[in-house]
């Protein structure tokens, strides 16, 4: 039902927007800050209007923007406020959108670490059980908690190259490894390194990924990526 009574929201907005439920974002391309500023505040005030003839109310405590620039540049360190009802918008440096944490530069490091923070919980909640689980429900679970964890939204915030998705990589392939050959890791007294992983060449990551029917973390944004069609 609120869908259909903000259906014509799109009437007040006269730049790109995206709508999802009650979340509204809305943007504005350009190398001017002050004029770029002036657009979504322009926008921002017929929304309200709009908003104000509607009965509705836009929350400005829960409302902030944002500027997205190349790293190095720094002619978006001091920028006009966007206001709202005399009352200033606040300018933020990371916002979490549908999941996904989003940076200015889009380098996509916070998300990084909060993929590998939870990742890294998910993994030792599996351990705990890995003596009393077969492999086949093993399968079932890392599928279930682990792997949408990273892939969630892989072909945005995966950016980053081979080397560094290694990082996380090699926390999933020391796990799988613990699991398939408990008694070599048992001799380290706990998930192997990466130099165990070497230990027997049959016993390699490659052969563990294959054997749960899994593609590394950088194949897997390929794979994504490769699936997404072509606009023109």
């Amino acid at each position: 039902m609120f869908t259909i009574f903000i259906n014509d929201v799109d009437s007040v907005i006269d730049l790109p927007f995206l709508l999802y439920a009650d979340d509204l974002v809305f943007w504005a391309f350009g190398s001017n800050p002050n004029e770029i500023v002036d657009k979504l505040t322009n926008t921002l005030s017929n929304l309200n209007n709009w908003c104000s003839e509607n009965n509705l109310l836009i929350n400005e405590t829960k409302t902030e923007f944002m500027f997205f620039h190349k790293c190095k540049d720094t002619l978006f360190g001091s920028v006009p406020n966007v206001e709202l009802n005399g009352k200033t918008i606040q300018r933020t440096f990371k916002f979490r959108y549908l999941g996904v944490m989003i940076e200015p530069t889009m380098f996509f490091k916070l998300h990084f670490l909060s993929v590998e923070s939870i990742l890294n919980s998910a993994i030792f909640k599996l351990q705990s059980a890995k003596r009393y689980v077969p492999e086949l429900a093993m399968k079932i679970m890392f599928n279930t908690y682990v792997l949408p964890i990273y892939d969630y939204c892989i072909d945005v915030w995966c950016v980053h190259s081979e080397s560094e998705l290694s990082h996380l990589q090699s926390k999933i392939n020391r796990f799988l490894f613990a699991h398939t050959y408990p008694g070599i890791a048992k001799k380290f007294n706990k998930i192997p390194t990466n130099s165990a992983l070497r230990h027997d060449n049959a016993k390699n990551s490659h052969d563990l990924l294959l054997r749960f029917n899994l593609l590394s973390i950088y194949d897997r944004m390929k794979w994504t990526v490769s699936q997404e069609p072509m606009y023109y």
